[in-house]
């Protein structure tokens, strides 16, 4: 169930201009859950201070895949974490170096994972992707990909890199190899005035493609030579009002499309397969103008959509900020029968700021979607404290929201990803004493 966090390979967003919206969550009958008591703190692992940003990390057969760059020998490293210790240690794309528009992902890839690394120079999104096995060891050579690439069980899927502009627009090349292919192939092409997003379910792969005023979806499996048909999923002259965005995420094979209207309207449909996409289902909740949409991610039974809101008057100066969390957690599929209710995470918070948020993908059903985000803020009276304070969580239950945080001293913390058992995240530490200018450990806490 990959994650979909609204970023490029990730997910799809749109925005309309401003125009009048409808009363929020707020003017609706309450139907918050409880929150419990605290979870106990996560046990955290911690490498040598040898990391810079960015970093990343993923959850492959059962060990943790952290990744950084190492800038004093101008490679990307990448360790396997398993029981507090490093398994094993590999450095790919040698001569990477910082720079403000530089990137680094990890996507589980078979039993190995896949490591994208992009410098944010060149080509728009261009990037370069590495193949590491379980053990470590990189099978094949490096592949250039463009803004979008994802993998599933069968194999890899991404875009060629589009040119600089002024540069002449051609049709968007989708390429895909197998795991067991030597190489790539064309599956599909794309018109160049659609803005391509992919994004992987367990075995298929979706090519959204962004128009003016509609989505399309194709849909192939990296082991079939041939991708379905395009499918328009999201046209404007569907709705009343004017789109405010759009997302996108995959349970299993099926892919979910939200879309936020300019009145806060929200709705949700189902693309699976051969199928025919099922009807749009039309929320009870509203959002307003002021609720800003950070995550949303699905599991069989439920789709959870987190959004922040700026509560201004619940601070003592309007530079608090005073951002509240709460999550639309919606019974998913025709079949459910259920209502959305409205969930309160988090109250306003007037010394800090929270994000990036994520909603782990991969925890065994049953447990509850669980809701992660970055807090930040300096110490008091601390000088050159490091910007995050925290990685705070919440596990979503039909009976109550648990409530988690560990304190963290970091300069960055990203997602990991979940196996059956647990979540984990990692975070560039930044050692006792050092301004940020120097390298950091990388730590791995597991939750909830």
């Amino acid at each position: 169930m990959p994650l979909l966090l609204l970023v490029s390979v990730g997910g799809c967003r749109s925005k309309a201009k401003p125009a009048p919206m409808a009363a929020g969550v707020d003017a609706a009958a309450s139907s918050s859950v409880e929150t419990r008591a605290n979870i106990p703190t996560a046990r955290a692992w911690r490498t040598a201070p040898v990391f810079s940003a960015p970093i990343a990390a993923a959850r492959s057969a059962h060990v943790s895949v952290v990744a950084g760059l190492v800038a004093a020998q101008q490679v990307i490293r990448v360790m396997g974490l398993s029981d507090g210790r490093a398994t094993w240690t590999t450095d790919i794309i040698p001569g990477a170096k910082w720079s403000a528009g530089a990137e680094l992902g990890i996507q589980r890839a078979a039993d190995g994972v896949s490591v994208v690394w992009r410098d944010g120079l060149g080509a728009a999104g261009a990037g370069t992707l590495v193949f590491i096995g379980a053990n470590g060891q990189v099978r094949g050579a490096p592949i250039v990909i463009g803004a979008a690439a994802c993998t599933t069980a069968d194999g890899l899927a991404w875009v060629e890199p589009r040119g600089v502009p002024p540069a002449p627009a051609h049709p968007v090349r989708v390429l895909v190899r197998s795991w067991a292919e030597p190489g790539p192939r064309e599956v599909m092409t794309l018109s160049p005035d659609r803005s391509p997003t992919l994004v992987c379910g367990a075995r298929s792969a979706f090519v959204l493609g962004d128009g003016d005023d509609d989505l399309t979806v194709d849909v192939f499996v990296p082991g079939n030579p041939s991708a379905r048909r395009p499918t328009l999923v999201l046209r404007d002259s569907d709705f009343a009002d004017e789109e405010r965005e759009h997302e996108a995420f995959t349970v299993g094979d099926e892919l979910d499309i939200v879309r936020i209207g300019v009145t806060g309207a929200v709705a949700t449909r189902t693309v699976a397969g051969d199928q025919e996409p099922t009807p749009w289902r039309k929320l009870k909740h509203v959002l307003s103008d002021d609720d800003d949409l950070v995550a949303v991610d699905g599991e069989p039974s439920r789709t959870l959509l987190v959004f922040t809101r700026d509560t201004d008057t619940a601070c003592p100066t309007a530079e608090s900020g005073g951002q509240r969390v709460r999550a639309l957690d919606v019974p998913r599929g025709s079949r459910s029968g259920g209502a959305d209710r409205l969930v309160d995470l988090a109250p306003p918070d007037c010394e800090g700021q929270r994000g990036p948020f994520w909603i782990p993908a991969g925890l065994s059903a049953g447990r509850g979607p669980v809701v992660a985000w970055v807090e930040r803020g300096a110490s008091p009276g601390e000088k050159a404290a490091p910007p995050v304070s925290g990685l705070a969580y919440r596990v979503v239950g039909v009976d109550g929201v648990r409530v988690g945080r560990i304190p963290l001293a970091a300069d960055a913390v990203v997602d990991g990803d979940c196996d059956e058992t647990a979540c984990f995240a990692a975070a560039l530490l930044r050692e006792p004493g050092s301004d940020g200018m120097s390298p950091g450990a990388m730590g791995v806490v597991t939750y909830p």
